[in-house]
């Protein structure tokens, strides 16, 4: 699906060790790559950041497969307003309602 095997395994949902675990490597390679992959698909444009729709759609990706806004937040350093805002930016409609019952 995606060229970057890491993005691929943390687009289906794995947990950040079941990810090192299956290239070989150490969580915080791991936490790095993921770090370095959302500095490469963001653009600043005045205070804000802006994401490509690639790096929007492994965050619903990521959010569809049952992890939580922020969990994924805590991953990438990513607020979870932010979060949930990107996968809506991805064209995927959000049952507000379902949010407030999880957190």
């Amino acid at each position: 699906m995606y060229e970057n095997k890491l993005i691929d395994l943390y687009s289906e949902g794995l947990k950040l060790d079941d990810i090192a675990s299956k290239l070989g490597c150490g969580i915080a390679e791991v936490k790095a790559g993921l770090k370095q992959y959302k500095l490469e698909q963001q653009t600043k444009e005045g205070a804000k950041h802006v994401y490509s729709q690639e790096f929007k759609e492994v965050l619903l990706d990521r959010y569809v497969r049952g992890v939580k806004f922020s969990t994924i937040g805590r991953e990438l350093s990513i607020t979870m307003g932010r979060v949930s805002e990107l996968v809506q930016d991805s064209g995927f409609a959000i049952d507000s309602y379902s949010i407030e019952k999880t957190i």
